[in-house]
């Protein structure tokens, strides 16, 4: 596990596949910057199988906004970027890549909703039901952290490399 305010865990499989993204140091990455996201969310879980199966799911969207320590309702947290896609439960982990050039800026952590009351009126109708009006206004994002700030961690499980080393592996 990274240290936090990292909301980042590596693991090691006995499989190896050439993945063709790249993680890479100094990507620049500002408002409507084109990225994407693969995992397993919860909904994607097959539960008619006899044995587990999740079906991979995608997602695209764009950056809404690079985001800082101090900012947002996220709590304490490394640098990150607000992302117009919502990652499913259980997407957390999950590479946050640029389009089209396929490089790792950040791993999915969560979606956040808010709702604003714009206007509400209530009426009581001759019978004395009621009818009432709203307006609100939502607001829903996915958060990502970025990963600039751990390329040069060297977790234990990396027997002495940095994440940058590894990944290039």
């Amino acid at each position: 596990f990274a240290d936090a305010p990292y909301d980042v865990a590596v693991g090691k499989v006995n499989y190896k596949f050439k993945s063709p993204l790249k993680l890479t140091q100094g990507n620049k990455v500002s408002h409507w910057q084109e990225v994407a996201s693969i995992g397993y969310p919860e909904t994607s879980s097959d539960y008619e199988a006899s044995d587990l199966f999740m079906n991979l799911r995608a997602f695209k969207g764009y950056v809404h906004r690079e985001t800082f320590p101090s900012e947002g309702p996220f709590g304490r947290h490394p640098n990150g970027y607000e992302l117009s896609f919502l990652p499913g439960k259980g997407a957390s982990g999950a590479p946050v890549f640029t389009v089209p050039d396929e490089k790792v800026i950040g791993v999915a952590v969560s979606s956040f909703r808010s709702e604003r009351e714009l206007y509400e009126q209530t009426d009581v109708l001759s019978d004395g039901s009621k009818y009432v009006e709203k307006k609100i206004s939502v607001e829903q994002f996915g958060f990502a952290h970025a990963l600039d700030g751990l390329l040069d961690w060297r977790a234990k499980i990396f027997e002495g490399k940095t994440l940058q080393e590894i990944a290039s592996v």
